[in-house]
């Protein structure tokens, strides 16, 4: 496989189908670019990470043998990428169309005003709530400084 534009974190634990709903919203949103998902699964007892291999060769899951937290499965997805940019998305989380290309936009906004890295993440809409104009994305982090903090749900692009 050739190195994908985007890396997909996704941390399961016990997540039934929700996880299977939110690589389909990768795999839609990500239609036409070269894209890969890593989810980390820690430990579930229900059999939410075999529905993985349905999204396979692009999806691959790394199995932990006890639940290990959210921010250790993170690092373990971020050790298992090749993308440039990474988003860190939670398994009940959805992209709606357009919702990549808006973070991505900000990303690279950001690189251009001369920032060395950059954090971008979406905006929580309460539910049933439509937004009638592109404006689902907020700033997070901004830092010339490469070990700035990340945040969760981000994607984040370094130079």
């Amino acid at each position: 496989m050739t190195t994908p534009e985007v890396s997909a974190i996704l941390v399961n634990y016990n997540a039934g189908r929700e996880l299977g709903l939110a690589l389909q919203s990768i795999a839609d949103e990500l239609a036409g670019q070269r894209w890969e998902a890593v989810v980390v699964d820690n430990a579930s007892s229900d059999s939410s990470g075999s529905g993985v291999a349905g999204f396979a060769p692009q999806a691959r899951l790394v199995r932990n043998e006890q639940n290990v937290g959210f921010a250790r499965g993170v690092n373990q997805g971020l050790a298992a990428t090749s993308g440039p940019l990474v988003l860190i998305m939670n398994p009940d989380c959805r992209l709606v169309a357009g919702a990549f290309a808006t973070l991505r936009r900000e990303l690279e906004q950001s690189i251009l005003r001369n920032r060395r890295t950059a954090d971008s993440g979406p905006r929580r809409l309460p539910a049933g709530y439509r937004a009638r104009r592109p404006r689902h994305v907020h700033r997070i982090v901004r830092s010339n400084d490469a070990a700035a903090p990340g945040a969760a749900g981000s994607c984040r692009v370094e130079t």
